[in-house]
């Protein structure tokens, strides 16, 4: 699955915790997200600590992302881990230092289970526009 590819289907699934998704539609994602918050921090970094601006105005930037990419991102990681055979819960496991973030890692990047599993059917690599309802 492509970036734009993917970008689209989670807009689409934003909101919807259900079914399952490929590694490639979660890895893009999370390389945009990544992204958004990389930038974020740079602009920060220029804006507040080298120049001394309020703080209120990166913030004005930072606030409409962060309400469009996190939804995004929270419903695919729940779609990726069910695709693995995991609860969507199970992202908090994260909330453990290290080792739960280690864990996490580990559920993200294993290969999903082949097949339909209780979460719904194998996702495609490629979307089909028919299952995004």
């Amino acid at each position: 699955m492509t970036l734009s590819q993917s970008l689209s289907v989670c807009f689409k699934k934003a909101f919807i915790t259900t079914g399952r998704a490929c590694r490639s539609e979660f890895w893009w994602t999370a390389l945009i997200y990544s992204l958004f918050f990389a930038g974020y921090a740079t602009f920060y970094f220029y804006a507040v600590v080298a120049k001394e601006y309020l703080m209120a105005f990166p913030m004005l930037l930072f606030v409409p992302g962060l309400l469009v990419l996190w939804p995004m991102m929270y419903a695919v990681t729940i779609r990726r881990l069910q695709d693995s055979g995991h609860s969507g819960w199970t992202q908090y496991i994260a909330l453990v230092p290290v080792a739960g973030w280690i864990a996490l890692l580990v559920f993200l990047i294993k290969r999903g289970t082949p097949g339909p599993n209780e979460y719904g059917d194998e996702p495609s690599p490629e979307p089909t526009y028919n299952n995004l309802k």
